[in-house]
């Protein structure tokens, strides 16, 4: 029989928090510049799967993915540095940008996929 593990719960609080941080600044995102043609009349889709993966927004015209990653740019992991690889090697660009660049700068965050996507046009 297997012992039963009992959870920090503070540590479960915490994960909990930053899945809905992360939630909040994917949704920022999307309402804020992404959604219905707002980013130089390019469409991008919501959580869509790639693969084995699953992104955060992608515009399919343009092969571009963007991703929103934890807190800081330094909390990126090796496995999101190899899933960035492999999505580079099928032939998609990706930005990306920690949940953080997105709440405080949404301005800032647009701006930088409209010059991306100015450079794919």
């Amino acid at each position: 029989m297997s012992q039963k593990i009992n959870n920090n719960r503070d540590l479960e609080l915490f994960a909990k928090d930053l899945a809905q941080d992360r939630a909040a600044a994917e949704s920022l995102l999307w309402h804020y510049a992404l959604k219905s043609g707002k980013m130089n009349g390019q469409f991008f889709r919501r959580f869509h799967p790639i693969g084995d993966f699953h992104v955060n927004f992608i515009c399919k015209r343009l092969n571009l993915i963007i991703e929103i990653h934890g807190s800081t740019p330094i909390s990126k992991t090796e496995i999101d540095k190899v899933r960035e690889s492999a999505l580079r090697q099928m032939g998609y660009s990706v930005l990306s940008f920690s949940e953080s660049e997105v709440v405080m700068g949404p301005d800032r965050v647009a701006n930088q996929i409209r010059a991306v996507i100015q450079g794919l046009c």
